[in-house]
């Protein structure tokens, strides 16, 4: 909305609460109302929540909590003094915000809200947390109109520091693609893949020269403008040229008379600026005006986030590369998803503990042992991308030690001897896999611009000047193919986790592994005391390799932690390299590939790989996936080796949220996180939905509170209940199929097959109610078909583009007048294959034998009305909404996964026969309105409240019938019975 619209709604939302405010019965509905019309939230109900539990001495209620935002709300009914004391129920006299602040102090430190507004309908106080101290802002009911936007912070998910790093990230993003197609007009052969390499590496380190004179790591600020600035744009490449020589020699090193403007600049190390014959090409009056003027004098790159600006830089690849890769990027917000319910929230209570310890030798001492773990822990991000995980994870950790620092330091010059360093935690405990070689290079940049960044708040603490340069520690970081490499054995600069395979071929002949096929392009003739050979698939080339003196690895690497965003890519799209991965991968004790390998997610590596790393270790890993691991037939096929063979349990989980990247081609796509182990499963289990937790017994792979079970595809029903079949295929190519704008003109022309048309229904028109009509000529004579001259034209189309297809296609060109399947039952129910997830309610209904579903409906000749009552309950929605797979977030039925697996109710007669009658009744309410279609029906503005009614009384028949209590029975409680009924079936059948 528009200021102009927003005043408006507000002033009508003024207008209407005058004098109105009853603190039980309107609080939630001024609330919702407040969100969704002023600030525009679609669905406030879900952005809000109400009379959340907090445990004092006693069960008190928080009025209103927004998890996005963190706002907590007290509200009082109108004429209640803001400023005035209230007596609570244990005789204690606290004020509104006195009372919010006893509630914070029961909360996890996660949930502590950074506003807190009391309200009593007139007046809204705001207060600051991070001024917890200081006067509320006030806010009058009457000024809403005028002062609406002093409340956006209500559903501003972001932080005004964080929007501002994130505008300058994105603005040093731009400024980067400037110079990136500025430079690649100027290289011969802008195509070659040598060519993009050396731009690449050009690019970032133009972009660490821009950061490193902005953030004073270069001596003083300017240095690399004013020295270019001497240049014309003619000598402004060999001007660089030199500097990044300069860069990456030692002082002692140095030519002893090196122009001084050179010599100023420090050596940087960390292998940025060594030499990789990089091809950089002559420079343009536009590239030195953006270097000098746009990219330098006119931006501070002192203030651009690490984190996000990896993502942003990396943006500047080719689209199309970042999407074949299945790659994206994740926000802050969902690193911090990850993070902290892995490790972050332990720690900062553990910091937390520590502080309050009142004697201050052992609060000391248990302050450096903190630091030590904190220098201590290592963690592997295995699709790093540009390093946003573990960018945030470090600047995380020395916010952490930042503030070990500030206690230990106490305002004094330094802790322990003059000119040492306090700090202890390293970018080297960091771990990454990355196939994208200038993602490599921007991810070790990121960490290396957050470890300037933190090196700086920590000097405003110890009030001392640290070194960053020469860098001393330098990130782990590897270019290659994740699921070909090993894990443990990665390594900053050195020949980094061979495969299995390429293991072998170091201790065995050239012949041998020629004859293996290890050898996918010979470079040379092998020596004869060595051996060439390029290995594609991970890119990894070994060059002259003893095979009488094998290379000695280094000791196996151990990880604390092991966090990612793999790439999300479905079997379907995946190449053959990556299908071959998988199927490498996935294997069983034996070597040979699962059932189901082919036909999963290429995400589903990584959690192969992190499980198998991490069994029998205290190794805890998070990944953020696509739901589709969480669905359908992948969950068994995915998640029941890792629970066989590893051990693995879930320790926390977000269910599915729709998750949105940093980058200027946003991805939208709907995500979980699952955090697992396989350690002993200590500590309570946490299952998110959007920001709001639950405690859970046990977190299925379903991401239920259930217990752990494997949903397979089965052929038949589990019980004794008609088979559902898949719907007739026409396989005509249209020829048999007549279009409702059609139908007349067809009649018109052969009146004689009227007789032989029937409608046809796919999950479009039966949910839609739209159109559609086919020839349907089971059983018609050869004789009458000759005699229909337009019937013949179709059947002979219909046999020529049979005949143009495969084998099987092929073969139904013997029978043209025929659907592939010609199954007509008289009377059954129409299930849709595809359905929208904004419905309650899939809709269902019964057809009889004038009607022709095509594949993209399932049918069930046999079924019922008892049977279709039980199908259209809450209970099976349930159900299919848990195990059913998803085409982005609409429902997607399976006969083998949802019904076939389906534990049906055993009920009494009288409880079959209320089943029975309350399905008429559903049937009864959508008969009286015969004009509107399902979708008009099961739309919830739209849903008579007749057919309203009748669902509920169904919903509570088909409850009874199962024996589960109708009023405290949710809908993942419901679904917990259903998988244990579903485990006990399988005991018992």
């Amino acid at each position: 909305m528009t200021d102009a619209e927003k005043r408006k709604v507000a002033k009508e939302f003024a207008s209407y609460w005058r004098d109105k405010g009853y603190e039980k019965g309107q609080s939630q509905i001024f609330w919702v109302s407040l969100l969704r019309d002023i600030f525009g939230v679609e669905h406030p109900e879900q952005f809000i929540s109400f009379e959340e539990q907090v445990h004092l001495d006693h069960t008190s209620f928080i009025d209103a909590y927004i998890p996005a935002t963190k706002v907590m709300i007290e509200q009082k009914g109108l004429g209640k003094d803001l400023n005035k004391p209230i007596k609570q129920s244990d005789g204690t006299l606290l004020t509104p915000f006195q009372q919010a602040k006893r509630y914070i102090t029961e909360l996890p430190v996660s949930q502590h809200p950074r506003w807190v507004v009391t309200c009593n309908f007139e007046e809204f106080y705001v207060y600051d947390m991070e001024r917890p101290g200081g006067e509320p802002e006030r806010i009058h009911l009457k000024d809403l109109e005028k002062e609406y936007y002093r409340l956006s912070f209500l559903t501003d998910t972001c932080s005004d520091h964080l929007k501002r790093e994130m505008e300058v990230s994105i603005a040093a993003g731009d400024i980067v693609g400037l110079l990136y197609e500025a430079f690649l007009k100027q290289y011969k052969d802008p195509e070659k893949k040598e060519t993009l390499k050396s731009l690449n590496i050009l690019c970032v380190r133009l972009v660490f020269c821009l950061y490193a004179e902005d953030a004073g790591i270069f001596g003083r600020k300017g240095m690399f403008h004013d020295y270019l600035e001497g240049f014309d744009a003619k000598h402004m490449r060999k001007a660089v040229i030199e500097l990044f020589e300069v860069l990456d020699t030692e002082n002692e090193k140095r030519d002893p008379y090196l122009d001084e403007e050179l010599a100023q600049f420090p050596y940087v190390n960390g292998g940025l600026f060594r030499e990789e014959h990089i091809e950089i090409p002559q420079f343009t009056e536009e590239i030195r005006d953006l270097i000098l003027n746009k990219a330098s004098a006119g931006f501070d790159w002192s203030e651009i986030s690490p984190t996000i600006f990896g993502a942003v830089f990396e943006s500047t690849l080719n689209p199309e590369t970042r999407r074949s890769g299945g790659m994206h990027y994740t926000s802050i917000e969902n690193i911090h998803r990850v993070i902290d319910s892995l490790f972050l929230d332990d720690l900062k209570k553990e910091l937390k503990d520590i502080r309050n310890i009142k004697t201050v030798k052992t609060r000391d001492k248990k302050l450096k042992e903190f630091q030590n773990k904190l220098a201590g822990l290592k963690f592997l991000d295995p699709a790093c991308g540009s390093g946003n995980f573990l960018t945030e994870i470090y600047l995380s950790l020395r916010r952490l030690e930042n503030e070990i620092i500030r206690i230990l330091s106490s305002g004094q010059q330094t802790i322990g001897l003059q000119g040492i360093s306090p700090i202890k935690v390293e970018i080297g405990q960091f771990y990454g896999i990355e196939i994208n070689d200038f993602a490599v290079t921007v991810a070790k940049t990121a960490l290396w611009i957050a470890e300037s960044q933190m090196l700086k708040e920590t000097e405003d603490i110890v009030f001392m000047q640290l070194d960053f340069l020469p860098l001393t520690t330098n990130a782990n970081i590897v270019e290659g193919n994740a699921l070909r490499l090993d894990w443990r054995h990665i390594h900053a600069g050195g020949r980094n986790a061979p495969t299995i395979q390429a293991k072998k071929a170091r201790i065995i002949s050239y012949e041998e592994a020629l004859k293996k096929g290890l050898l996918s392009e010979v470079k040379e003739e092998p020596l004869e005391f060595g051996l060439n050979y390029k290995f594609d698939e991970i890119n990894l080339i070994v060059d002259e390799i003893n095979l009488s003196e094998p290379e000695t690895e280094p000791a196996p690497n151990h990880y604390d932690y092991i966090i990612s965003n793999p790439p999300f890519l479905g079997y379907s799209f995946q190449s053959k390299s990556q299908k071959d991965d998988i199927l490498s991968l996935y294997t069983d004790e034996e070597g040979k590939a699962y059932r189901a390998a082919g036909k999963i997610d290429y995400v589903a590596g990584w959690y192969f790989k992190a499980a198998s790393l991490i069994h029998g270790t205290d190794t805890k890993a998070a990944f953020v996936s696509t739901n589709s691991v969480t669905q359908g037939e992948q969950v068994g096929s995915i998640w029941k080796p890792l629970y066989d063979r590893f051990g693995i349990h879930i320790d926390f989980a977000y269910r599915t949220f729709r998750w949105d990247s940093e980058a200027n081609i946003k991805a939208h796509v709907h995500c979980v996180i699952i955090g697992f182990s396989a350690g002993n499963a200590l500590g309570q289990k946490r299952l998110y939905t959007a920001n709001r937790f639950v405690n859970a017994v046990n977190i299925n792979p379903y991401l239920l509170d259930a217990p752990d079970i494997f949903i397979s595809s089965r052929k038949i029903p589990i019980d004794d209940v008609p088979i559902m079949m898949t719907g007739n295929r026409p396989a005509d190519g249209g020829n048999l199929i007549i279009e409702a704008d059609l139908y007349d003109e067809f009649i018109k022309k052969e009146p004689k097959a009227k007789k032989y048309i029937k409608r046809l229904i796919g999950s479009e028109e039966f949910i839609n109610g739209k159109k559609r009509y086919c020839l349907w000529l089971v059983g018609v004579s050869p004789k009458e078909l000759r005699g229909m001259p337009e019937v013949m034209k179709r059947i002979e189309a219909c046999r020529a583009d049979r005949l143009k297809g495969a084998a099987d296609r092929q073969k139904l060109a013997e029978r043209p007048a025929l659907f592939r399947e010609i199954n007509n039952p008289d009377r059954f129910i129409v299930v849709p294959k595809v359905s929208s997830e904004k419905r309650r309610y899939v809709p269902i209904g019964f057809m009889d034998g004038e009607t022709i579903s095509t594949d993209l409906n399932f049918i069930i000749p046999e079924a019922t009305v008892y049977h279709f009552g039980v199908l259209t309950s809450n209970v099976h929605m349930a159900w299919m909404r848990a195990v059913a797979g998803r085409l982005e977030m609409r429902y997607r039925y399976s006969k083998e996964i949802v019904y076939n697996n389906f534990p049906w109710p055993s009920p009494t007669d009288e409880q079959k026969a209320a089943i029975e009658k309350t399905a008429q009744a559903i049937l009864n309410a959508r008969a009286l309105y015969p004009d509107s279609s399902m979708a008009d029906l099961y739309d919830e503005l739209t849903m008579p409240p007749e057919l309203r009614k009748a669902h509920q009384e169904n919903d509570k028949a088909v409850m009874r019938a199962y024996g589960m209590p109708i009023k405290d029975t949710t809908e993942s409680d419901c679904v917990a019975e259903l998988m244990r009924l579903y485990s006990a079936s399988l005991t018992t059948k």
